[in-house]
């Protein structure tokens, strides 16, 4: 089963019965929803969280940017980036 026939299962292309999206508030059925949901999680979760330590990683790099140009305010910036939005970043 390809991707676009996942697709088209979960979110009730081809179950029997099944009922589209509300017109008005644009859901689908609590259970298609449920699903959907369940398998994007499982299959994003692989990528979102590598990238995410990436970006820190990368950010926390900037710290040799502040040290070599801002060498009066380093210390402020490096409690700034390590101690508050690189933690934040990470949880």
């Amino acid at each position: 089963m390809n991707l676009w026939q996942k697709t088209r299962l979960i979110l009730g292309g081809n179950i029997p019965g099944a009922k589209s999206t509300d017109r008005l508030s644009l859901s689908f059925p609590q259970a298609t929803e449920a699903a959907f949901i369940d398998y994007y999680f499982t299959n994003t979760l692989t990528r979102t969280r590598p990238a995410i330590i990436l970006g820190m990683v990368i950010y926390g790099l900037f710290f040799l940017l502040d040290y070599l140009f801002l060498p009066d305010v380093k210390l402020q910036f490096f409690i700034i980036r390590f101690g508050l939005v690189v933690p934040i970043g990470l949880i």
